[in-house]
């Protein structure tokens, strides 16, 4: 019996659906590992963006009155050891169209100096010297708004 008399035995429906069953074994296992891929790489960016919501809790919980010169600066390099290998992590997780505005976040976030951090209004000195104090302090809240508004959006180009 030759293969063209065996094929022609078999039902019309037959022949497709060992063609489907054949498409959806080598299919299967390709989108099962793509989906795989995809929810690793959502449980990295919800770990980046529970590490961020933490820091973020962390500055506004801060007591600017009582905060001491150079401490909102050493918590703000302090928090970029650990933000850093994170960001690096799911850097590549990221959809191509925010990776670059991710990159520049994470890039301004990590180059904030003491002078963006905790700055001095020195371009409104008072005209009278009863309020020079408090020009001589720096503006904490300044900074903190900055730090916290950078990590923000690195949260937002990470969903």
């Amino acid at each position: 019996m030759s293969a063209q008399n065996y094929i022609g035995e078999l039902p019309p429906y037959a022949l497709w659906a060992f063609s489907l069953a054949t498409l959806g074994w080598v299919i299967g296992p390709l989108i099962g590992y793509r989906l795989g891929l995809r929810s690793k790489a959502e449980e990295r960016r919800h770990s980046f963006r529970g590490i961020i919501a933490l820091n973020i809790d962390k500055f506004q919980r801060l007591a600017l009155p009582q905060t001491p010169a150079g401490s909102l600066y050493r918590e703000h390099r302090d928090s970029c050891g650990v933000i850093a290998p994170e960001a690096v992590k799911i850097e590549q997780d990221i959809r191509w169209h925010k990776r670059s505005r991710f990159k520049k976040a994470r890039e301004e976030y990590r180059a904030l100096r003491l002078e963006d951090v905790e700055p001095h209004d020195s371009n409104n000195w008072p005209l009278e010297p009863r309020d020079a104090m408090k020009f001589a302090f720096p503006n904490l809240e300044a900074g903190r708004s900055k730090i916290i508004d950078l990590l923000k959006e690195m949260v937002e180009y990470a969903r």
